[in-house]
């Protein structure tokens, strides 16, 4: 299992289910809210979408067209919302995610839902992960976390936007705070100190730099307060592979699905 496939959406699968399995999603109790410094309230959103990395067939590119047609022609934001989750779905299919990424991005903003945000984030980390180009990173990056941003400000009782946005920090570090995704998921883990999905992103975290016993405790905390969790098996069997400790990374490799 790759690491966009450990990505801890979130409600994001419940809008796109095309687009993700089932991960990480509970809502928090409503005294847990996520608190936001103010200087990251308002945030704007600056990105070129590249061209598309692979030609769609003939029939798939008649349906952009048609679809971007009546996008033009379109009155209704719904109706429109409607068309740009079509598109986004033919650029998923074909794996061009920067392309499917600016179609969840449109969806957010004319629906301007928390899952729609986290959907936009979700779909910019995998451009993120797809793209070379230093510059294509880091602009994939800011609108990943800033899409994660506005689904915190739409509903902070989320702890998974949070962790979500951590996760893209660690994956595409800012040059003024490298370590801004540790911060981050630490403050994280002392405010929701009952949550799986945080102590799978700090195992996720441990795991990337090759700190594998503490991934294992981080992650088999994770296990202990939530025993189904599909991440947190997959991420086990990893981490115990990691120490060489094949007998344990086997038994968590055939409960991964």
């Amino acid at each position: 299992m790759t690491r966009k496939q450990y990505f801890a959406i979130g409600a994001a699968a419940l809008l796109f289910a095309i687009l993700y399995g089932v991960l990480d999603a509970k809502p928090r109790k409503k005294n847990q809210a996520v608190e936001r410094p103010a200087a990251q309230q308002n945030t704007e959103i600056a990105v070129k979408t590249p061209e598309a990395m692979a030609p769609l067939s003939e029939a798939a590119q008649k349906k952009v067209d048609d679809l971007k047609l009546q996008i033009k022609k379109s009155t209704s934001d719904k109706e429109k919302s409607g068309f740009y989750k079509a598109l986004n779905k033919i650029w998923f299919e074909s794996k061009n995610y920067p392309q499917a990424a600016a179609c969840a991005m449109e969806v957010a903003k004319l629906d301007n839902t928390d899952a729609a945000w986290s959907v936009s984030g979700a779909s910019y980390f995998l451009a993120l992960n797809q793209a070379q180009n230093p510059d294509e990173r880091t602009q994939f990056a800011n609108a990943a976390a800033t899409s994660f941003e506005k689904a915190m400000q739409l509903n902070p009782k989320m702890a998974e936007y949070p962790v979500n946005q951590a996760l893209v920090y660690a994956e595409n570090p800012p040059p003024d705070n490298p370590m801004k995704a540790v911060l981050q998921l630490r403050a994280l883990e002392a405010q929701f100190p009952d949550s799986a999905v945080v102590y799978n992103a700090l195992g996720r975290l441990a795991i990337k730099t090759g700190q594998w016993e503490r991934a294992i405790q981080r992650l088999e905390k994770a296990l202990a307060l939530s025993p189904d969790n599909q991440n947190t098996i997959c991420l086990l069997a990893d981490a115990y592979a990691g120490i060489g400790n094949q007998a344990k990374s086997l038994a968590f490799r055939d409960k991964c699905k």
